[in-house]
């Protein structure tokens, strides 16, 4: 059990670096001919190694030294072996084949001929024949990855989306943070700012999980923060304390840069502070490899939310309409429209 949690909590980590220039969805690093690593790390290979992570390896042969590899081969890593640093693949045997430079054909021997290879972090390929035919070792470029049968199977928390105070985009795409709802992905979002003076200088970070989500005429998202007792400060660490344990601080932030913040005192109901503010927010989601995605559910549907049989009444002091707390999603305003 314990090897187990160990090998999730690597592939995580792993999945979170993934490099993204990589053929592969989860790569861990790329040897050049010499055996040096130009992409990822051998580290991060050594890692998913001994925590038991299925691996691939990928190849290419260059006859010529230009620029373009002619042949490129991936495979199972098979059997594995981690030796004076270095990881060595031993790839499962197979029917030789030959090709042929251009023509854009490989042909197979006629009789039988099994190959087997050896490739190694050193950035050397090993190769054997069964019939006895001798062939030297090659230096190859190779690439190593996590096989992503295993990444589909281990998710991570990955940022899909982050923008500016006004809601223009910096990384990702909120139309991937919208998927991920459709999803039903787990969802957090993180925000802070930097305050104080040169001589004191002061910041706060923040991180949490939404308790209501919705997504508004495809175009924004918004979410409430959970309820919780108003501290005394929120960047001084000596200063910070549980308040008043009657006054509550709720906000709401869109992807929109909105950020509107509230206290209520729970025992009397009023509203003892509110700050409208704007943020820069980053948005994560628990998800797998965005190559493994299934097809994100869109709810917004002309018949998603119908009026029940029995008509909700609300009290004569506060008159339906959309947008108030006690009030429908507007169906008073918009039957008609929806109707034509």
């Amino acid at each position: 059990m314990i090897a187990m949690r160990f090998a999730i909590v690597t592939a995580a980590l792993l999945l979170s670096t993934a490099a993204l220039a990589s053929t592969c969805p989860v790569h861990l690093v790329t040897i050049e001919p010499d055996g040096r690593a130009s992409e990822g790390s051998k580290d991060a290979l050594r890692a998913a190694f001994r925590a038991g992570l299925p691996l691939r390896v990928g190849w290419s042969l260059n006859f010529d030294d230009d620029p373009e590899p002619e042949v490129s081969h991936w495979s199972d890593s098979g059997f594995l072996t981690e030796f004076e640093g270095e990881i060595f693949a031993q790839v499962a045997d197979i029917q030789a084949q030959g090709p042929r430079t251009g023509t854009r054909s490989i042909q197979m021997p006629v009789k039988r001929k099994r190959w087997s290879g050896l490739v190694g972090t050193t950035g050397v390929l090993e190769s054997n024949f069964d019939d006895g035919e001798v062939a030297e070792a090659t230096r190859v470029r190779s690439e190593w990855c996590v096989d992503s049968r295993a990444a589909c199977a281990l998710p991570s928390w990955r940022l899909v989306y982050l923008h500016e105070t006004n809601g223009a985009p910096i990384q990702g795409a909120k139309s991937a943070l919208f998927d991920a709802v459709r999803s039903g992905y787990p969802i957090r979002f993180a925000w802070g700012a930097a305050i104080g003076t040169r001589d004191e200088p002061a910041s706060v970070e923040h991180a949490a999980e939404p308790v209501f989500i919705s997504i508004m005429s495809d175009k924004e998202l918004l979410v409430q923060l959970p309820e919780h007792i108003a501290q005394t400060s929120y960047h001084d660490p000596k200063q910070a304390r549980l308040g008043n344990p009657a006054v509550m601080w709720r906000g709401m932030m869109g992807t929109d840069g909105s950020f509107d913040a509230v206290m209520v005192d729970r025992a009397t109901g009023q509203e003892t502070w509110r700050m409208p503010q704007r943020a820069r927010i980053a948005w994560f989601a628990y998800a797998p490899d965005p190559l493994c995605a299934g097809i994100p559910l869109k709810l917004a549907t002309r018949d998603g939310v119908v009026r029940a049989a029995a008509r909700r009444t609300a009290p004569a002091a506060e008159p339906m309409t959309a947008g108030n707390s006690a009030g429908s999603y507007g169906f008073d305003r918009t039957a008609t429209a929806m109707s034509e």
